[in-house]
């Protein structure tokens, strides 16, 4: 079937091309709902590529770069026990080879500095293996920089979801319970809101719950999947972020707009907070740190370091609510108190909007 469509066969190709229109549509469906997810690409995916593949096969043939071994065309990558199988015995093409022809074509239209794949760790092998040979075969420049942005699994209690054994969990299903429980917490904590309110925070939450749960991990362990965690309002989640969030613009609302004058509270030392109580002089500068954590987690392609961040800053705000009473506050306290509320607010909301994960003006 696969060589019949490579060959251009119109009943196979008819086919395929109503595959592909209906999994579009389930996807961009999916891809609505999740928000933040902007697609710009060949409709075509890999098939877009091939018209080029044709021209990748030959290139590596008369550079000497590949050879045949048992009817199949390979490549030998230095280092590596397996070869790159870019032609199988029976003609037809490989990822291998549909991969070649899209890092050729990107790197010859677009120019880019640097290409991040995002593909689970099991596929270490094959992009070591497909980028080295794109380099002997001058496909990329030496400056343009190919990272496999690797990432672990979605695991059950009882190891990996497999479609094989019947247990793989539907993402547009995990979408519907994860927002049906955000329901019931909603119903819990607020029974007074109106139904469209409730759907729309439980919307929200349970989306939001699903992301963060994902993100806050380190991309390259694998995840054990835990519906308790994702939803806990005692940390580490979305909606113990959100509701953080919530906490302290509920506060702002009842005094209005308040700057964060950081620069303020800078001693000659050159350390933030500097004549606050010890414990406000931390949470202040860990304010100050989040750009120094977007840098560090855009260097190491590393999310889980913003959630991490976001939720240390979250506990830190917790007891800081707890002992310093804002609105009771007088004078400098008032003021200085209202600012750290208003910087924490404002570092929740730009955190999470960079995780995918919307606010909350109540919960």
């Amino acid at each position: 079937m696969f060589r019949r469509l490579e060959e251009g066969d119109p009943a196979v190709r008819t086919l395929w091309s109503q595959l592909v229109e209906i999994s579009l549509q389930e996807m961009f469906g999916i891809f609505d709902r999740l928000g933040g997810v902007t697609l710009d690409y060949p409709k075509d995916g890999e098939a877009f590529y091939q018209p080029y593949l044709g021209e990748v096969i030959a290139e590596a043939k008369e550079q000497g770069v590949a050879r045949q071994s048992d009817g199949a065309l390979i490549i030998e990558v230095p280092g590596e026990e397996t070869p790159l199988l870019l032609l199988k015995s029976n003609g037809t093409t490989t990822y291998a080879t549909r991969d070649l022809a899209q890092v050729r074509y990107r790197a010859q239209t677009f120019h880019p500095a640097k290409i991040l794949y995002c593909v689970a760790n099991e596929q270490a092998l094959h992009f070591r293996q497909y980028h080295a040979a794109a380099r002997r075969l001058g496909f990329v420049p030496d400056s343009l920089e190919l990272v496999h942005v690797k990432f672990g699994l979605m695991r059950g209690a009882e190891g990996k979801l497999s479609t094989r054994r019947g247990t793989s969990i539907f993402l547009q299903d995990v979408m519907d319970e994860a927002v049906r429980r955000a329901r019931e917490v909603v119903e819990a904590k607020n029974p007074e809101l109106s139904d469209r309110e409730k759907t729309e925070i439980a919307e929200v939450v349970g989306i939001g719950a699903l992301k963060y749960f994902d993100l806050s991990h380190d991309r390259r362990h694998d995840i054990v999947f835990d519906w308790d965690r994702m939803l806990s309002l005692k940390g580490d989640s979305a909606p113990y972020l959100q509701y953080s969030y919530v906490r302290a613009v509920q506060i702002l609302a009842k005094v209005g707009t308040v700057n964060f004058p950081l620069d303020k509270w800078k001693g000659e030392s050159g350390r933030f907070g500097v004549g606050l109580p010890e414990d406000v002089q931390r949470l202040v500068r860990e304010l100050a740190r989040f750009p120094l954590v977007l840098e560090r987690a855009a260097a190491d392609y590393t999310p889980h370091t913003i959630a991490q961040y976001l939720n240390d800053l979250a506990g830190q705000f917790s007891q800081f609510y707890e002992c310093y009473p804002v609105l009771k506050a007088e004078g400098e306290d008032r003021a200085i108190r209202l600012a750290i509320v208003a910087g924490v607010a404002n570092v929740l909301r730009r955190g999470l909007d960079l995780l995918g994960i919307k606010v909350l003006e109540r919960m």
